[in-house]
């Protein structure tokens, strides 16, 4: 009982370090020392809400995980992107082939297509990019994306 008291009131961040460094702990229970190693006790880090944390040996790690609207425009982009690659493979397109790209759908995803322009020209090789209604013929593809509709038009160069 008197251990549990000594350790609720302990600092767990300095128990944790004396553990990885010294592999054990020495505990002082009215005047009485006690060791004790990691097999006797565990340290386990708990994350906040919006956080995630993992520990080991060298230290903790604490990621913030909470999404902005900007990380998730981002994954949209890449998720829009990866559609794009597979339409290019499924049409036998070599690596290097220049496409043409029309990119529509829902607002939020006309919107992402723009501000990601550079991506798709650079990821994708895409000579031109029409964001909404497609203004060529191509190989057309239709989906839904983190919820939202997305129309893809795919044309060689």
């Amino acid at each position: 009982q008197l251990a549990k008291q000594a350790l609720a009131k302990a600092d767990a961040g300095a128990i944790r370090a004396e553990l990885a460094v010294e592999g054990h702990v020495t505990m002082d229970l009215e005047g009485e020392k006690i060791d004790l190693d990691p097999s006797e006790i565990e340290v386990a880090v708990e994350a906040s809400e919006g956080f995630a944390a993992a520990g080991g040996r060298a230290g903790v790690v604490v990621l913030h995980t909470a999404l902005t609207d900007e990380l998730k425009d981002e994954g949209l982009a890449r998720e829009i992107l990866s559609r794009v690659q597979a339409v290019r493979k499924d049409l036998g397109l070599p690596f290097v082939a220049r496409i043409r790209l029309s990119i529509g759908g829902s607002e939020r995803v006309e919107r992402v297509a723009r501000a990601s322009a550079k991506l798709f020209e650079t990821e994708a090789l895409v000579g031109m990019l029409a964001v909404g209604v497609a203004d060529f013929v191509g190989e057309v593809r239709e989906a839904s994306v983190d919820g939202e509709s997305l129309v893809l038009t795919v044309a060689a160069m």
